[in-house]
Parts: structure tokens; C-alpha cells; sequence
């Protein structure tokens, strides 16, 4: 990882549905938590909507979820679960991610 967020658009779950999962690099200092590596962030946006976006997601979210990973090896077993080619986040990374 390179410290930077990286993206990839993947197959929505409808074709009227636009997908993208987003690595961050994350770190948690609070008291209680196990701080984490990565966290994975899978959106799902309604398509037809996305032209019109303009800063409040909620209206076009269509399904969102945040996994909390420690390593890469947790990071490549979630991306597999979830089909998603890891080969998609090889750069450039322009992918149109909406955030």
C-alpha cells in the first residue's frame, strides 16, 4: 500500500447500480480498539442518480459497508469473499469514485 487511499469500480449487484470498493489505510487510537491496517469501504450507488450528485450520498446509496482489517493477507481473504479481483486496484486508479 502506498498510503493512499486506492479505488476500484466492481461489478454492482444490478445493472442500474454502479459499485466501487475503496482501501484506506487506517489507524484507530481509542481507547478499547484494536487499531487496524486497512479498512475496506464497498458502495453501491444507484446509477442514474450519479450525474446529479452532489455531496449527500444517503440519497443514492443503495447499499454501503466498512470492514476493519489487520493485514494484508485479512485484506486479500475479504476482497476473494466478496469476489473482487484484487488485480483491479493496479494504477492508475481511474475509476470515477464518486468520493
Amino acid at each position: 500500500m502506498l498510503g493512499q487511499p486506492i479505488a476500484a469500480e466492481v461489478t454492482p449487484s444490478a445493472s442500474h447500480l454502479r459499485r466501487w470498493a475503496c482501501i484506506y489505510p487506517y489507524t484507530i487510537s481509542i481507547s478499547g480498539f484494536t487499531p487496524h491496517q486497512y479498512q475496506l469501504f464497498d458502495v453501491e450507488l444507484l446509477r442514474d442518480e450519479l450525474p446529479n450528485y452532489e455531496g449527500d450520498e444517503d440519497l443514492i446509496t443503495v447499499h454501503s459497508h466498512r470492514y476493519y482489517l489487520n493485514s494484508i493477507s485479512e485484506l486479500d481473504e475479504l476482497l476473494a469473499h466478496l469476489k473482487i479481483d484484487p488485480q483491479l486496484f493496479d494504477s492508475p486508479w481511474t475509476v470515477d469514485y464518486p468520493f
